[in-house]
């Protein structure tokens, strides 16, 4: 009886992420190069700490009113080796962040584009690349705007801090999207017929071909991750093992 017991408690074991493994990450007011990240700009765009009512930040900020490419992101390039792992295990694009709704000025509408980005990008093939990314916005009301590249209408939110998440699953080959730790969506990721470099990047991604208004961005902080899982039917395997062993053992009493 002890061993059914045990056999169930292995399966109702958790299948929360096994150590994961923080690869790059930004955190608070701190400088994003000194933190591993590389920086990509041009005179456009002007990133510095910041206290948010007392909450420190890196706030990154586009004057816009212009069709000129304008941009500053912070980049971590990953390796090959580092990018086949996570792939084959798992792994996860956090951040907390704000749109404030005040920054530079009231009511003025911006669409969620990749101005405010936050996103992975790796080569699938040697001609095709898919990235996984939040793009944001702000609705004339001040309600931030958020959708994924490449997929799906925008989401509304209230004003403030939100904590966004992507943890990717390679049984399926699909992230889950959460919002403020709740589920909003699985989603494939969007292809481009190219190839360069593989890494996580956020910031003003990139240039605009119409005239845009200012915008700003709070980056309290973004992580990227490795997140093993453990697997359930190892689990299970280890249970049945374990009952069989005793069945065999009982056996052997039996027939001595």
């Amino acid at each position: 009886m002890r061993f059914f017991f045990l056999l169930v408690s292995l399966i109702a074991l958790p299948l929360g992420s096994a150590a994961s493994t923080v690869l790059l990450s930004h955190s608070g007011s701190a400088n994003p190069t000194t933190q591993g990240w590389s920086r990509a700009s041009t005179s456009n765009v002007v990133a510095g700490a910041y206290n948010d009512n007392g909450r420190e930040v890196w706030r990154v900020y586009d004057a816009g009113l212009t069709t000129s490419a304008n941009n500053l992101n912070y980049s971590g390039t990953l390796n090959a080796a580092t990018v086949a792992s996570v792939m084959d295990s798992g792994w996860e694009l956090s951040a907390t962040l704000r749109v404030p709704e005040d920054d530079p000025d009231h009511s003025i509408a911006m669409a969620a584009g990749s101005n405010i980005w936050i996103g992975f990008i790796i080569n699938e093939t040697d001609t095709n690349r898919r990235a996984w990314a939040f793009m944001f916005g702000r609705a004339e009301n001040g309600d931030t705007l958020v959708s994924t590249y490449g997929s799906g209408t925008p989401r509304t939110l209230a004003p403030g801090y939100h904590d966004y998440s992507m943890v990717y699953d390679p049984a399926t080959a699909l992230v889950t999207v959460s919002i403020d730790g709740e589920f909003w969506k699985t989603y494939a990721g969007a292809s481009s017929s190219s190839n360069g470099t593989q890494q996580v990047y956020w910031g003003d991604n990139s240039g605009q071909t119409s005239t845009q208004p200012g915008r700003a961005a709070y980056y309290e902080s973004v992580q990227f991750a490795s997140v093993p899982e453990p697997s359930r039917l190892l689990l299970l395997g280890l249970g049945i093992a374990i009952l069989g062993f005793h069945r065999r053992r009982g056996n052997r009493a039996i027939h001595s």
